[in-house]
């Protein structure tokens, strides 16, 4: 990453899946597939778009910034957070 910043590289090539936070974002796309009836109307982040008729975003939280995930994580309650960590350790 320094050689990037110092101009002598190109930056990294992101390759959705390699990192660590990518599992939580696959974990938090599954629960909201997984309950979207029960949750739609909660959603104030992009993924309020994943099941949108006309232009669908079936994964909306790659494009949030891992802190944004971390954030969303943290932020559900026990109950969630545990089924959000159920799809998270299938992967």
């Amino acid at each position: 990453m320094l050689a990037y910043f110092e101009d002598v590289e190109d930056p990294p090539e992101y390759r959705p899946g390699e990192y660590t936070i990518d599992t939580w974002r696959d974990a938090l796309i599954a629960f909201f597939n997984e309950y979207w009836k029960k949750i739609e109307t909660q959603i104030t982040c992009p993924a309020r778009h994943m099941k949108d008729p006309v232009n669908p975003q079936p994964k909306p939280c790659y494009g949030c910034i891992d802190m944004q995930v971390i954030t969303c994580v943290r932020g559900l309650n026990h109950g969630n957070l545990v089924q959000v960590t159920k799809y998270k350790v299938r992967r």
